[in-house]
């Protein structure tokens, strides 16, 4: 007998600058005996300052560029057809039309048609409402979609969906562990640390921190410089950082910071894992899957307000060898734990193997 072919598929995804979330994703999958296309769609959503200023002013009634929906799913169908894939794998494709995903599936009628969605299309993002239209239109044409929060099923059932299964974040290992302090550069060693955008009661409680409580933070991410707390302390916020650096900036920091998203009603994120994963001490907000996923004051800290969150950041800065301790004891649950982005993807690639029969 001859040797069976791989199966081939084809990831689309928002891949931008290297090192991102779906950026690593498709790394992963290069780990599996897949035949793998990529179709990086970044360029067809990055839009000019006009156009953003557009979407300000129309708030709800905001839609895409058409130029950049037809250029979009033109190449879509293009890739369906040079690649014949036996997979599709979609990441927050906003510009896949329900009438292009339809087409895509008479081409490919035993094809396997993914959809791998974090961010939440039914939450409280009301500036983020026109985005997933298209999206949730075309929701019911996927075989089955990934979502990292059980709360998304009931909408998701409501609007179509006939599978739908839970993949978590996870560290991805090349880059997320940690590093001797001779390793890092003494730009990214620090006290303590938040990374992440400035979303919901984050702005307030970064602000607490920072002008009532006198603590020093240090604040990574973009899109700051949109709050007065930035202006007040532009030497404490640092821009984006990405890949093995980011990495750096973690492991060497004594406190990180972990915030969730109340707008995307999320009880935990992608640095829920990655700070225990790069051996950094994890400060977060008490949420059940927190409380799930590390021991209290045993592997992990959690507060449930700014005043107990500045009270464990000064008891942790002066007491070292109980922050270490934590520390390494969050590190070992995470590896043990195989809370790693190669264990969730190698799930959900049974999940969907299983659909082939």
């Amino acid at each position: 007998m001859g040797n069976v072919r791989p199966l081939r598929l084809l990831f689309c995804g928002k891949l931008g600058s290297e090192f991102n979330a779906c950026w690593q994703h498709s790394e992963v999958m290069r780990n599996f005996n897949f035949d793998l296309s990529v179709f990086d769609f970044t360029h067809y959503m990055q839009f000019g300052l006009i156009t953003r200023l557009q979407k300000f002013a129309n708030g709800t009634a905001w839609e895409f560029p058409r130029s950049a929906i037809i250029g979009f799913n033109t190449e879509f169908i293009h890739r369906i057809k040079a690649i014949c894939p036996d997979i599709v794998w979609v990441e927050k494709a906003l510009l896949l039309l329900p009438e292009t995903l339809s087409e895509a599936r008479s081409i490919l009628p035993n094809a396997i048609f993914v959809c791998c969605q974090e961010d939440n299309p039914f939450g409280q993002r009301r500036t983020e409402v026109p985005d997933w239209k298209h999206f949730i239109d075309a929701m019911l044409l996927y075989d089955l979609h990934f979502t990292k929060r059980k709360s998304d099923f009931a909408p998701y059932k409501l609007h179509g969906a006939k599978r739908i299964a839970i993949i978590s974040h996870g560290y991805f290992a090349p880059f997320q562990h940690p590093y001797a302090l001779s390793e890092i550069p003494n730009h990214l060693k620090h006290d303590t640390v938040f990374v992440g955008y400035p979303y919901d009661h984050r702005v307030a409680s970064i602000s607490h921190l920072l002008d009532r409580y006198r603590l020093v933070i240090d604040v990574y991410g973009s899109k700051w410089n949109r709050h007065w707390v930035y202006w007040r302390h532009r030497q404490r916020f640092h821009g984006s950082v990405i890949g093995h650096i980011y990495a750096q900036a973690i492991s060497g920091t004594k406190i990180c910071l972990g915030y969730v998203s109340s707008s995307n009603l999320d009880e935990y994120t992608v640095r829920s894992v990655e700070i225990p994963a790069c051996g950094s001490f994890f400060l977060a907000e008490r949420t059940p899957t927190h409380q799930e996923m590390y021991e209290e004051g045993k592997e992990a800290e959690f507060f449930d307000s700014d005043a107990e969150c500045a009270n464990k950041i000064r008891f942790y800065l002066h007491h070292d060898e109980q922050r270490q301790k934590i520390a390494r004891a969050g590190y070992e649950r995470c590896i043990r734990s195989d809370y790693s982005l190669e264990r969730y993807t190698r799930e959900a690639v049974q999940k969907i193997l299983q659909l082939r029969g």
